[in-house]
């Protein structure tokens, strides 16, 4: 029997898989009871009726419900293949109730269609991200500590003490970022040290295991097996006959972050950090040696046993979305953020006369951080007591302290969010943010191009002076208006191309963001000389103090101190890095302020580095030819020709290259066609561009513009004249 019907019922389209009205009752596995069909035997009878262009099943009600127009084949199981209602795989049995007569599928609510037919179907999801932990709010605290120590004497003069210790904890954890769920956080420490005689030193470990710890944002899971190692050697000397005590000591100190990128930038973290993607995925090479050639760099790692020896081939891991290609999450993308510290100090203490009335104390330490190129950190430090009675002290000291930084503030590369089009990291500020600007070797021109002799310029709704100034008017050229701006990435200006373009502060302005505020519009000066992020230097902090202690009445103690305190590379909050640009005139010419926030308009952004960028920047009207595409037309456009030749497309001027000498080579059907700008170009009424059709009649898609500062048919004076450029 076939699945479409009765075998010899003739129906037509017998054997397509549809059921015929008038097969009837049916028995499609043979056991001598009418039944549902193949997809599970019930028992029940369906009786197929013809009812307009519907299948209709009588009876029995499938779950309590009639199936009007459920596609036969189906057979009002609702979920199989073919049924065509909507819901398809919702585990509901649709109808369509003929009471209501509105036509709109129905779950038989009674309800009339559209709108009141809408049933909610919403359900909990604990674990958003799919890594089979509950990223729901868990406000359990468990904190558990162990400790032991074991002490030995051996002598008067030598003892040893062992220490060592186990915690864990789960709790709720709020940072800048989000709020996390520390689950499972495990420290564990050791500590041995030792005295002999005068001298002492000690040595002890440090490390740490996440655990579950997350994030409720993302539900990212934190993989932190990080430990600090660190040993101290330090003697003191007395000087009987200079009433000087001597200490002195050397501290070394090694710290081993190791996140596995879901907090540092020290493992595979799905993103292209050297930015070579670009380049890698289309040089035709096959760079990460999985047999594959300029894949696509977001597929998941294929040579997974070099990466994880369980073969992990890619998808979420740890909370992250990471995977391997060329130019993604390559080995030679990742830091070591492992570092190491080493010090020497000493500090005496004089009695200057033959008492305690006069004391003078002098110390220093000397540092060396081997991940800051900052070489040798001298402190000194000077105290001067002074104690004219048993009761009384006078006293001033200066010092100079260092703060070095941390990995976490060096090297943190965490994702927040996505925003709209743009990516949210925290990241630590270990190389600053030297922002790409234009110098005094940047050119620009007023785009166009030439019609015989003459050159027709195409001004793109900038302003009639927008680019060779206007002295009367006291407008600048604009070459000499955006000397030292710093270059954005403009996607909002339909007027200016869509690249890196400097910062014509007669046009734009730059806006910061805040984290906990409004935000701050800089004024056209600040725009123009936007100051870089330095790089995160150790914090230098130099104090003078002076102060008084006495007794009085023999039960009151008085102290008056004073100190002040200078602070050079200070250490500061989280800060945007990116600022926004906007538009420094609104639609109707005012120019913004706080007052009319709500008529700004963002345009662009300014980046923090290069990655992803291709300069040199602003191509699209330098008047040069960045492609190097000129030299391969240039003959065949007549650019080096003279006026003479009637074979030529365009006068050409006679040098080399020269700004304005573009068209469009057609490729359409095999020929090779060759069409000037100004065959090809009108100059609309508002100043823009707009394109004939393709004189050989075929589509434009099959066009190339090519020369100096050409202009891209689909996007105008979008035409940036792109270089491959690899940034390691």
């Amino acid at each position: 029997m076939g699945l479409d019907g009765i075998a010899g019922t003739g129906d037509e389209g017998e054997g397509d898989g549809v059921w015929q009205p008038g097969d009837g009752w049916i028995d499609v596995n043979g056991n001598g009871i009418p039944d549902l069909g193949t997809f599970g035997e019930t028992g029940y009878d369906i009786y197929i009726t013809p009812n307009e262009n519907y299948y209709e099943d009588v009876w029995p009600p499938q779950n309590g419900l009639y199936d009007d127009g459920e596609p036969i084949f189906d057979y009002g199981q609702d979920g199989l293949p073919n049924t065509g209602d909507p819901g398809e795989g919702d585990g509901e049995i649709h109808i369509l109730d003929e009471n209501e007569g509105d036509g709109i599928w129905d779950t038989g609510d009674g309800e009339y269609g559209g709108e009141a037919d809408y049933q909610d179907n919403f359900y909990r999801v604990n674990d958003i991200n799919g890594d089979g932990l509950s990223d729901y709010p868990d406000f359990e605290v468990d904190n558990r500590k162990i400790e032991m120590r074991f002490d030995y004497d051996v002598s008067n003069d030598l003892n040893f003490t062992l220490q060592t210790g186990y915690a864990i904890t789960k709790t709720q954890q709020v940072t800048g970022t989000s709020r996390y769920l520390a689950d499972g956080y495990e420290y564990t420490f050791y500590q041995l040290r030792s005295r002999y005689k005068n001298w002492f030193a000690q040595v002890y470990l440090n490390q740490a295991n996440s655990g579950n710890t997350r994030g409720y944002n993302q539900g990212n899971v934190i993989h932190d097996e990080s430990r600090n190692i660190a040993a101290q050697l330090q003697n003191n000397i007395n000087f009987t006959n200079n009433r000087t005590k001597l200490v002195w000591g050397l501290d070394y100190f090694r710290t081993e972050p190791k996140t596995f990128g879901t907090i540092l930038n020290d493992g595979p973290n799905g993103y292209d950090n050297n930015s070579n993607n670009v380049f890698w995925a289309n040089d035709g090479i096959d760079n990460d040696g999985d047999g594959i050639i300029d894949e696509d760099g977001n597929d998941p790692c294929r040579n997974s046993q070099e990466t994880d020896p369980d073969g992990f081939d890619g998808g979420r891991r740890d909370g992250k979305m990471w995977g391997c290609g060329e130019g993604i999450d390559e080995d030679g993308e990742f830091i070591d953020p492992t570092s190491n510290e080493i010090g020497f100090y000493f500090q005496t203490k004089t009695n200057i006369w033959d008492n305690d009335v006069l004391q003078l104390i002098t110390a220093a330490r000397f540092d060396y951080h081997d991940i800051l190129d900052e070489g040798l950190q001298f402190g000194p430090k000077l105290g001067l007591t002074f104690k004219p009675t048993e009761t009384s002290t006078f006293r001033f000291t200066y010092g100079k302290a260092f703060n070095t930084p941390t990995s976490i503030a060096l090297n943190t590369d965490l994702f927040i969010r996505r925003l709209s089009i743009f990516d949210v990291f925290l990241r630590g500020n270990k190389d600053g943010t030297p922002y790409a600007r234009a110098d005094e070797n940047y050119s620009a021109w007023n785009p166009g191009y030439y019609n015989g002799e003459d050159f027709v310029s195409v001004e793109p709704n900038l302003g009639e002076y927008y680019f060779e100034g206007d002295v009367s008017s006291g407008i600048m050229p604009y070459a000499d208006r955006i000397n030292g701006a710093p270059f954005f990435f403009n996607y909002g200006d339909e007027n200016a191309p869509t690249d890196m373009i400097p910062l014509d502060t007669s046009r734009y302005l730059i806006y910061v963001p805040e984290l906990n505020d409004d935000g701050v519009l800089y004024t056209a000066e600040e725009s123009m000389y936007l100051k870089d992020v330095e790089p995160l230097r150790t914090e230098k902090i130099t104090t003078f103090e002076i102060g008084y202690k006495n007794f009085l009445f023999n039960r009151i103690i008085t102290s008056i101190d004073y100190y002040i305190s200078f602070y050079e590379d200070f250490f500061s909050p989280p800060t945007i890095i990116t600022p926004l640009v906007v538009e420094r005139f609104d639609v109707d010419g005012v120019e913004i302020s706080d007052e009319n926030r709500d008529d700004w308009s963002v345009v662009g952004m300014i980046s923090a580095q290069e990655g992803y960028l291709n300069p040199p920047y602003g191509t699209m009207w330098n008047g040069q030819d960045d492609d190097g595409d000129w030299e391969t037309y240039a003959d065949d456009f007549g650019w080096r020709g003279d006026c003479t030749d009637p074979y030529n497309f365009s006068c050409g001027d006679g040098n080399e290259i020269d700004h304005g000498e573009w068209g469009f080579v057609d490729f359409y059907q095999g020929d090779t066609l060759f069409y000037p700008a100004h065959e090809v170009v009108l100059i609309s009424d508002g100043g823009g561009i707009s394109y004939l059709e393709n004189p050989n009649g075929g589509p434009n898609t099959f066009w190339i513009a090519v020369g100096v500062d050409e202009l891209s048919t689909q996007g105008g004076l979008n035409e940036a004249e792109y270089i491959n450029t690899v940034h390691l």
